[in-house]
Order: C-alpha cells, then sequence, then structure tokens
C-alpha cells in the first residue's frame, strides 16, 4: 500500500526521524487566502511569505519535479504555480485532493537511498547523486544486502554498509530508516533526495550535521494492518488514478460487506496490460 508522502511523515516523526517542517493543504485557493498564508508563515518557521518553500502533491510518486508536481519559490507567488500543478495532474488522468507546502532546506550535497524488501531480506540501494541527477545516472547506484537474519534481531551490519554509504551522518541516518522499515512493516522506501545539511543552519545542532530527507516515496505492507492498530490514527486514503463510476460503486460496496471486492478498470483500453510499479531504484 503506498502512503501519501504526509502520512510516511507522520511515521517519520513517531521513529524520531528528521524532516522539514511542513503542513498539508486541500484547496488550491488557500495559498491567496492572507489569513492562511500567515498560518503558513507560522507554521513553517519563516520570516514572511517572501521566504522560498517547496509545494508538491501529497503522493507516494518519484520524480515530481521532473512531472511537474512539484514546485520551489516565495510562499507569496505559488499560488497560480499550485493551480498549473493540478491541471496538468488531471490531463493525465491523475487526481490528487492534498498538497504539501514545506520550508526550503538550504544545503549542497544530494544523495539517493533506498531500501526495498525481498524474500533474502532487505536490499538497500545509494548513490552519491541525488535529486534529478540519479535519473540520469542509474550507474551510479550501489547496493548491499542485508540478510534476513540480521533484519528481525534489527543487528544491522554497519561497518559493511560504511564501504557503501559515506557520509558518516547518512549511514546514521539509515541505521534509523532501518528500525523504522522494519518496525512499520514496510516494503520499499525511497528518498530522494537526501540533504546534507551543514552544522550552522536553522534545522541542525550547533556543531553538527544531519542528513535530511527532502522526497519520501514509501509503501507497507497492507496484509500487516492487523499489528498496526495505531495506523487507523493515520487516515491512509488512496490517490492518484481517477476512479471510473464503476470503480466508485464497486469501493463503496467493499466498505459494506465482510469480505473484500476491488475493481481496477483500464483506462481507455481494450486489453489486459501488466503493470509495474513505477519504483526509481534498480529491480
Amino acid at each position: 500500500m503506498k502512503l501519501p508522502e504526509a502520512i510516511s511523515l507522520k511515521l517519520f516523526d513517531r521513529h524520531g526521524l528528521p524532516h522539514a517542517a511542513w503542513m498539508t493543504l486541500n484547496d488550491e485557493i488557500q495559498l491567496t487566502s492572507k489569513s492562511e498564508t500567515e498560518k503558513l508563515v507560522r507554521a513553517l518557521g519563516l520570516t514572511g511569505s517572501h521566504d522560498r518553500v517547496v509545494v508538491k502533491v501529497d503522493a507516494a510518486v518519484s520524480g515530481k519535479m521532473k512531472s511537474g508536481l512539484m514546485a520551489i519559490g516565495p510562499l507569496d507567488e505559488l499560488g497560480p504555480k499550485i493551480t498549473e500543478m493540478f491541471q496538468r495532474a488531471r490531463k493525465i488522468d491523475l487526481e490528487y485532493e492534498d498538497y504539501l507546502v514545506e520550508e526550503f532546506i538550504e544545503h549542497e550535497r544530494e544523495y539517493f537511498l533506498a531500501i526495498k524488501a525481498v524474500r533474502e531480506g532487505l536490499q538497500v540501494y545509494f548513490s552519491a547523486k541525488g535529486g534529478i541527477d540519479v535519473e540520469g545516472d542509474w550507474g551510479s547506484v550501489g547496493s548491499y544486502l542485508i540478510p534476513t537474519e540480521r533484519v528481525l534481531p534489527m543487528n544491522w551490519p554497519t561497518e559493511e554498509l560504511a564501504g557503501l554509504i559515506q557520509p558518516s551522518s547518512v549511514l546514521s541516518f539509515l541505521e534509523e530508516a532501518l528500525n523504522l522499515f522494519v518496525l512499520e512493516d514496510a516494503t520499499y522506501l525511497e528518498i530522494n533526495p537526501l540533504a546534507q545539511v551543514e552544522a550552522g543552519s536553522k534545522q541542525v545542532e550547533a556543531g553538527k550535521g544531519q542528513a535530511m530527507p527532502l522526497g519520501i516515496v514509501m509503501e507497507v505492507d497492507e496484509a500487516a494492518v492487523f499489528r498496526h492498530p495505531e495506523w487507523e490514527e493515520l487516515r491512509f486514503k488512496d490517490q492518484g488514478l481517477r476512479q471510473t463510476a464503476r470503480e466508485k460503486r464497486v469501493a463503496q460496496v467493499d466498505l459494506e460487506i465482510r469480505g473484500s471486492i476491488k475493481l481496477v478498470e483500464v483506462p481507455r483500453g481494450s486489453q489486459f496490460t501488466v503493470h509495474r510499479r513505477n519504483q526509481l531504484c534498480p529491480p
């Protein structure tokens, strides 16, 4: 089950992982309202509406910047860009209800980091290139398999991983992310970019550098919901492809019966297709 990015951020909060200050909005007009803009300035710790922020659709989608589903700029200038972002999504039959507004994090280095559950354990992917740079150079991505016998006790092979992952702040972040991955029954976690925020930034304690996730794609095992009653409060919801009228009717029936039923129609298609999950890390 793919999680909206806001839900992933709440899980990061629960496990004490760092992230930028953020708010979720569900109305394209809200950024044109002076009162809403002032609320965002306070919530994100900005000095004023002229500060730069990041705006993106709240969904587990890789490559938001390249797809036009993300914008960066002064808070008081982003209203038209948000409208354009939603219009672009609807043209390709994507429907998103919410978007995230995050503080802009100053940084110099970006990395790519991903964790994928496989039969043999957990596959870790890392590249010293992050953001849109890694998408043009998948050859820069290295990998390391953490065997199953080291996963359940969460006994991470730190020395071996250090051969793949530098600097030490990113390695420390990975260990915390691996703990979250196991405890939340995740199946996939991609962080791109993972930024190196230097000491002296307002987000980092004096004298310490820190790895900061600026983009999160996370999937969890839906079959593990019985182990996570706390998930209920996170209000998981599906976003993405617009549902057809028949899909909506079946979804309503699914809510009313004890069993489970689901219908997915092929949009404008006349043949069966093979669907492969869109994941940035190599298979």
